[in-house]
């Protein structure tokens, strides 16, 4: 079964207080996945993350270079 952190920082982590709760198939009740259960202090630790890609290169970038960035590669 697939089970997802929080991604921060470019990675994917583990939320702080290590819990997680299931994601149910509706039609089923089949448990699908475990996602993090993120609270305050995961919030801080993106928000963090966040301020500096912006204050680095991200916010230094133009609109045409982030959605390059952003954006698939062409297939050819």
């Amino acid at each position: 079964m697939k089970r997802w952190g929080v991604f921060v920082d470019g990675k994917w982590q583990e939320p702080l207080r290590g819990e997680h709760g299931d994601v149910v198939n509706p039609a089923t009740n089949e448990v699908i996945a475990r996602t993090a259960r993120s609270d305050v202090d995961d919030v801080e630790r993106a928000v963090s993350a966040a301020r500096r890609a912006f204050e680095g290169t991200w916010g230094r970038a133009t609109p045409r270079d982030r959605a390059a960035a952003l954006r698939p590669p062409a297939r050819a």
